[in-house]
């Protein structure tokens, strides 16, 4: 599989292009858009990641280009802009079927990044190496057992009802803090379905289905309003993965979402 990486920032270059190769891809770089473009039909990439803030204009006509059908026959366009876009290129990429937007390439960048390939289809979802347990490592499912293990399920109810009622059992309680169903030390990342920008976040609290956040880039969530429902919402804990949707609650000084799991049990 390859990937194009069109930027003229070297620490760009570098991040992506190592991110790229561990991820088994293929990757060509160019320095100049134009140039890509002229060979982008013979290189016949499944992805081009562009810096649109390098190449502020000629990223629009790139995209135009690529989805008309040149070269591969699905490429994926993902843009690099750390500054926040204005309206009108915000809605140009939506237009042009941009599969999404990342804001930095260091370590929470990178995981927005996997997130938008996961979606893509791109790469296979990590799965964690179950063969041994680290005590750093904190799973919902691990705490859960932890707090449950003496609690065997009835014969007329099933497992999976009976941790459900014991986790708003357990969020009632003022001695139990909310980190046993989500650690206080995860992270969030999230489209902005406004933008389809990455969001990436750190977990303040969590009660009752209420998350409070501290958005890394809080410009990238300016636009959002209660009514805007966000599908694509993932909390990383360490290498456990999960997934939620929800919506905005507030957005003074912190991040307010009302959400709930959507993994399949």
């Amino acid at each position: 599989m390859k990937a194009l990486i069109i930027s003229d920032d070297q620490n760009i270059i570098d991040s992506v292009n190592s991110y790229f190769n561990s991820k088994n891809f293929d990757t060509i770089i160019y320095r100049w858009l134009l140039k890509a473009m002229d060979n982008i039909e013979e290189i016949s990439p499944e992805l081009v990641f562009v810096s649109s803030q390098e190449y502020p204009r000629h990223w629009k006509t790139l995209a135009q280009f690529v989805k008309s059908g040149i070269g591969a026959s699905d490429t994926k366009i993902i843009l690099f802009q750390n500054e926040k876009m204005n309206e009108e290129d915000e809605k140009k990429a939506q237009e042009l079927g941009i599969s999404g937007i990342i804001n930095s390439v260091d370590e929470y960048g990178l995981k927005s990044l996997t997130l938008l390939l996961e979606k893509e289809k791109l790469i296979h979802p990590e799965i964690c190496d179950t063969s041994t347990e680290s005590e750093e490592m904190i799973t919902v499912e691990s705490l859960l057992n932890e707090k449950f293990d003496d609690n065997e399920p009835s014969s007329n109810d099933s497992y999976l009802e009976q941790s459900e009622s014991k986790i708003e059992e357990a969020m009632e309680e003022e001695t139990i803090d909310a980190p046993f169903v989500l650690p206080e030390d995860a992270s969030l990342i999230f489209t902005n379905p406004v933008t389809k920008t990455i969001v990436t976040c750190k977990i303040k609290a969590y009660k009752n289905k209420k998350c409070t956040l501290t958005v890394d880039n809080p410009s990238l969530v300016e636009n959002l309003t209660p009514d805007n429902l966000i599908t694509e919402m993932t909390v990383l804990m360490d290498k456990s993965v999960k997934d939620y949707q929800g919506f905005m609650i507030s957005n003074d000084d912190n991040l307010v979402l009302e959400m709930e799991s959507t993994d399949e049990e």
